[in-house]
Formats: structure tokens, sequence, C-alpha cells
């Protein structure tokens, strides 16, 4: 059940981290917008690759909230993100759990969506 778990996290997570960003509960804009790597202190147990994958992410959180204005019912966001799971979990062990996740929480959302229009 973990890596069906783990294909919902994937799949929702951008669009998690989006709304975390437009109501001012995250600091994304403030790492992508970062030139100076040595600005934010890192943690001495973090490793470089992780770091640099927290920048990387903060950078697609931002230009993905362009994205989620143009489309504000999150779905192309949500495909992309689905996609990608399908792409780098198709060979993976387990891959087809993480997969399923990933589709279960794209259908949920997208059934469940248009009881939120007008909130």
């Amino acid at each position: 059940m973990y890596d069906v778990a783990n294909g919902i996290d994937k799949a929702l997570m951008l669009l998690v981290c989006v709304q975390y960003e437009l109501h001012g509960a995250s600091n994304y804009r403030q790492w992508a917008q970062n030139t100076d790597p040595n600005r934010f202190y890192k943690p001495p147990d973090v490793d470089e690759y992780v770091w640099s994958k927290r920048e990387n992410w903060a950078k697609r959180v931002v230009q993905a909230i362009d994205r989620l204005k143009k489309d504000p019912s999150g779905f192309s966001l949500l495909d992309e993100s689905v996609a990608e799971v399908h792409a780098y979990y198709e060979t993976k062990l387990n891959g087809r759990l993480v997969i399923a996740g990933a589709e279960i929480a794209q259908k949920i959302y997208k059934a469940l969506y248009p009881l939120t229009e007008g909130i």
C-alpha cells in the first residue's frame, strides 16, 4: 500500500505546493529567485544533490503558478504529474502500484473538482 500512497502523493504534490505558495504558506518564490547559493543555510546533514533538487523544485512550483492561473482546475498540472509518474515508474519494481496510486488520485481529483466550483 505504501507504493499506492506514494503514487497519490507524487500526482498531487505540485498542485499542493502551488496552493501553499499562493496562500503564503511557503517560500518557493524566494528559493526560485535566489541567485546566491550561500544565501540560505544548508543543514550539514543534507547532501548537495538533495539541496539542488529543492531549488529546482522551487523553480518548478513558481512556473506552475502561472499555469494554474490559466487553468484554474489544475487538470493540466495533474495530468503532467501523472505522465511523469508513468514515465519514471513503468520499469521499476512495484511501479504498477505507484502508477495506480497516481491514476486514482487523478480520477478522484477530477471527479470531485466540480463540487468545489464557486467556493
